[in-house]
C-alpha cells in the first residue's frame, strides 16, 4: 500500500460542476442533425440552470452589436473606422494635449444628437475640469445651458460694450436636444461605478470619459503627485472597470448598443531614447498610456496629433488659422484594422466654429470616388457599384449641394451611405 495519509475527500460544495452530455447513437440514414441539435439543447440547459443569466447559447440566438455606427462626421476618419465607432464596444481616443481628443468625443455626440434628435441620450464623465458649455455649443451641440453660466455670458457683452441677450437667444441657450447627462465623482471609484451603472441602464447611445487618464483612486487622494504607486493603482482602478465592464458588452445581459468612449493622454516614448538613432526620426516623441487589460478590450484605439500649421492672409498679414490634424488606428476591429492613417483640416474657432466643415469633407471623399459627379452643368449622385444614378440628379451646382446637405440630415446620411458604399462599407447609422 502507498505510504502516507490517503487523499482527503472533497466535500459537496467543493465538487466541481458536471455536467452530463446526453449520448447520441450512431446513426446511419437518420435525422443525426436534428439529434445533435437535441442534444445541444440539453447541455444548455444544464449550463443555464443555475445561473442569473444565459451563460450558453446557440449563435443564432446572439446577434451582435456592430452593424450600428456612432459617425463623427468627419467623412474620411468614419470611411477609415468602418463607418464610425462600433456600437456596444469600448473605443480609446489617445494623443499629446491640445491634439484634438476632447474635440472628437465631442463630434460623435454632436453627429448622434443630429442623427437621433429627441431621442439622442448622451452621458459625459469628466475628470478634467468643469464641462466646457460655450465650445459645446459653438461646436453644434444642443445642450441646455446652466442660468449662471448664460448670465456670466451676457456679462461679458455688456462688458464689452454689446446690448444684451434678446429674449430669444437665452432661450436658444436653453435648447436641446434629447437627453445630455455630466459625469462627475470625487473619486475616480465613484465616477467608474457611475459610468458603469450608465452602460448597464442600456439608456444611452454615447457615454464618454474624459479622461481616463486623469482618474484619482480614493486610496492615493493624499499621496504626492510624483509618487510611482499612483500609477499602479489608477492602472488596479481601470483593470477593475473592465472585469465589470466586458459581461455588459457581450451580450450576457443581452444586446448593449452603448458606444464608450475614454480620452487617454500621453507619455514619453521611453521606446525612442532606446531604438537606434537611425529609427528614432521615425518615432513618435510619445505613446499613450493605459491598463494592460484595456488593450484588449478595446475595439477602436484613435491615435491623434498636430500636423502642419493652416495659414491665411487677412488684411495683408498672414495668419495661423488652423492645422492639419493626423490620426492613426492603433488598433481596430470589427469593421476596420489597426494601421490605417489619415488626416482632416481644423480650423480654430475664430475661424470656423465646428473646427471641421464635415458637409465639406463628404464632397471631398464623394468626388473623389466617383459618387459625386458633374454632368452637363448639373451634379447627380451616383452608385458606386452599378456607376448609374440613385435618383439624387439635377442639382444646380456644388454649393446646392452642400446646402441641401447642410438642412436636410436625412438626404445628408443618403448621400454618406453612397460615399462608404464606395469603399464597400455597409452599416447602420440608426
Amino acid at each position: 500500500m502507498p505510504r502516507g495519509r490517503p487523499p482527503k475527500q472533497k466535500t459537496e460544495e467543493q465538487q466541481p460542476t458536471k455536467f452530463t452530455v446526453p449520448a447520441i447513437k450512431p446513426v446511419v440514414d437518420g435525422p443525426r442533425g436534428a439529434e445533435l441539435h437535441k442534444a445541444m439543447r440539453g447541455l444548455v440547459g444544464q449550463i443555464n440552470k443555475s445561473a442569473e443569466h444565459p451563460i450558453m447559447a446557440f449563435a443564432a440566438d446572439v446577434p451582435n452589436t456592430y452593424e450600428l455606427r456612432r459617425p463623427s462626421g468627419i467623412m474620411q476618419l468614419d470611411i477609415d473606422t468602418g463607418g464610425g465607432l462600433p456600437a456596444g464596444t469600448l473605443c480609446y481616443i489617445g494623443g499629446p494635449d491640445g491634439a484634438g481628443k476632447t474635440f472628437l468625443t465631442l463630434r460623435y455626440m454632436y453627429m448622434h444628437q443630429r442623427l437621433y434628435g429627441d431621442q439622442a441620450a448622451i452621458a459625459y464623465g469628466i475628470s478634467e475640469g468643469g464641462f466646457d458649455f460655450r465650445r459645446a455649443i459653438n461646436m453644434g451641440l444642443k445642450i441646455a445651458v446652466p442660468d449662471e453660466i448664460i448670465e456670466q455670458w451676457n456679462t461679458e457683452r455688456q462688458n464689452r460694450g454689446f446690448v444684451p441677450y434678446t429674449q430669444e437667444e437665452w432661450l436658444g441657450f436653453k435648447e436641446q436636444l434629447g437627453e445630455f447627462m455630466l459625469i462627475r465623482g470625487a473619486t475616480g471609484e465613484e465616477l467608474m461605478e457611475a459610468i458603469l451603472a450608465s452602460i448597464k441602464s442600456k439608456l444611452f447611445g454615447i457615454v464618454a470619459l474624459d479622461s481616463i487618464s486623469a482618474i484619482l483612486p480614493a486610496a492615493d487622494a493624499g499621496k504626492d503627485f510624483e509618487d510611482p504607486n499612483k500609477v499602479a493603482a489608477r492602472a488596479s482602478l481601470v483593470t477593475n472597470f473592465m472585469t465589470k465592464f466586458c459581461p455588459l458588452i457581450a451580450g450576457v445581459y443581452g444586446p448593449n448598443y452603448t458606444t464608450t468612449i475614454f480620452t487617454s493622454q500621453v507619455r514619453a516614448n521611453q521606446q525612442k531614447s532606446q531604438a537606434p538613432s537611425y529609427m528614432q526620426k521615425y518615432l513618435k516623441d510619445w505613446s499613450v498610456t493605459g491598463a494592460h487589460m484595456a488593450r484588449h478590450t478595446k475595439s477602436i484605439d484613435i491615435n491623434v496629433w498636430n500636423g502642419e500649421k493652416i495659414e491665411k492672409t487677412i488684411s495683408g498679414e498672414k495668419r495661423r488659422v488652423g492645422k492639419v490634424s493626423k490620426y492613426e488606428l492603433v488598433k481596430g476591429k470589427h469593421g476596420t484594422h489597426e494601421g490605417i492613417s489619415g488626416e482632416f483640416q481644423f480650423f480654430y474657432e475664430d475661424q470656423l466654429p465646428k473646427g471641421v466643415d464635415d458637409i465639406d469633407t463628404i464632397m471631398v471623399e464623394g468626388m473623389r470616388h466617383g459618387v459625386i459627379v458633374e454632368k452637363s452643368g448639373q451634379v447627380a449622385i451616383i452608385k458606386p457599384e452599378t456607376k448609374e444614378a440613385t435618383g439624387i440628379e439635377g442639382i444646380p451646382n456644388l454649393p446646392a449641394l452642400k446646402r441641401m446637405m447642410e438642412v436636410d440630415v436625412e438626404f445628408e446620411m443618403a448621400v454618406r451611405r453612397e460615399v462608404l458604399a464606395a469603399k464597400g462599407i455597409m452599416c447602420l447609422y440608426r
